[in-house]
Parts: structure tokens; C-alpha cells; sequence
């Protein structure tokens, strides 16, 4: 079997794309190769191979906006 390529563009911030570059000239690594290997994980898992969440808030957040709401609203 033929072993085929094709090319793909993604647009990203700028500063994210030079830090990933720079931690990935740090691995050995270029950012084809990266794409390429999360394509494979990607295929390999059958889907996404890491956890997508939404974040949390920490509790230290909640508790202040708890406290600035009850500040607000006692005016």
C-alpha cells in the first residue's frame, strides 16, 4: 500500500505556537512530527487522548464571589 500524504494549516495564537515549539525543540521534536503523533493517539484511543473538561473554580474563588454577592446585594 501507498504510503500517502497531505498537508494541513491551523490557525493558533502565536505566542502558544512559540512556546509548543520551543518545548518541543526541547524534546527533539518539530511541530509536524507533534501533529502527527497526536493524529496517531488520536486514531489509536478512538478519540481524544486526554481528559477535556471544563475547569473548575477553585474554592477560594466561590468563596470570594460568594462574599463580594453578599456584599452587593446588602446595598
Amino acid at each position: 500500500m501507498e504510503n500517502l500524504t497531505t498537508a494541513i494549516s491551523v490557525q493558533i495564537d502565536s505566542k502558544d505556537k512559540e512556546l509548543a515549539s520551543n518545548i518541543l525543540k526541547k524534546l527533539g521534536l518539530n511541530m509536524s512530527t507533534y501533529v502527527n503523533m497526536a493524529i496517531k493517539q488520536l486514531i489509536n484511543k478512538d478519540g481524544v487522548p486526554f481528559e477535556v473538561v471544563n475547569p473548575k473554580p477553585s474554592r477560594e474563588l466561590l468563596k470570594s464571589i460568594k462574599k463580594r454577592a453578599k456584599i452587593y446585594y446588602k446595598k
